[in-house]
């Protein structure tokens, strides 16, 4: 089993659970893609990027420069953190069987816009970056959720076309506990929005206390991947629940 991975650590820690337990290979994984910019620029093909040149002239920290080339079809969109990795869109066209994508970086994060391109947008962390000062201005909000869905409807009847054969998956990315209330309320807003004939949609899960990490509010511990992993296998399964015998 083929399977590609679009949004986060989320998505690919579920896919990677789901190797380890049922099998299959991640043959591609995108990280850092808010999906309007993603959308607009490579399926609709509406709106321009930055040049990689430029933003490799920058001079921006090697975790930002990451993050950059991660929405670059001509550097590493679809190949986080995987040596043998195929770019997004070739694995598409090479076929998958199993596609889960997440909504994390829609919920909390904003692009910085171009003072130099008209305002052409990526996605980097600006916070100690000079040049990032200097050229860019930062979104002043999140990208709504009305727009965020439209986006992620339009992304699906994608997937459905270019992937028919494939299970597709959206998961909720699960952050009503995070402390800043105003992500913690967009994580619920989300799946109250968002409903597809072209996803299975896995709605936002609330995260027991014991599979939170002291570190990080965006990562859980290894048994809450595995839980989704779960969720997904009985459903590319075809599998339901029995009524129970009396």
């Amino acid at each position: 089993m083929r399977i590609l991975t679009f949004g986060s650590c989320l998505s690919r820690y579920i896919a990677e659970s789901y190797v380890d337990l049922f099998g299959g290979e991640v043959v591609s994984s995108s990280y850092h893609n808010r999906i309007d910019r993603f959308v607009d620029t490579y399926i609709k093909k509406l709106r321009q990027e930055i040049p990689l040149s430029y933003m490799e002239s920058l001079n921006l920290s090697s975790d930002n420069m990451m993050y950059v080339k991660n929405q670059y079809q001509q550097a590493t969109l679809g190949k986080h953190l995987l040596p043998n990795g195929e770019g997004f869109f070739d694995a598409l066209k090479q076929g998958v069987d199993l596609i889960i994508t997440d909504n994390f970086i829609d919920l909390c994060s904003r692009l910085q816009l171009s003072k130099e391109h008209d305002g052409l947008s990526v996605f980097f962390n600006s916070k100690g970056e000079d040049a990032a000062q200097e050229k860019f201005e930062i979104e002043r909000s999140f990208l709504p959720v009305e727009q965020a869905v439209q986006y992620w409807d339009y992304f699906g009847h994608y997937l459905w076309r270019v992937a028919p054969n494939a299970k597709r998956f959206f998961v909720n990315f699960p952050y009503a506990h995070h402390q800043n209330e105003r992500i913690a309320r967009r994580s619920k807003e989300f799946p109250q929005a968002f409903s597809s004939k072209k996803f299975e949609v896995i709605p936002n899960v609330e995260v027991p206390a014991r599979y939170q990490l002291a570190h990080t509010q965006s990562h859980f511990a290894n048994d809450f991947y595995a839980m989704y992993a779960g969720i997904v296998n009985f459903r590319v399964r075809g599998l339901h629940m029995t009524k129970p015998r009396h």
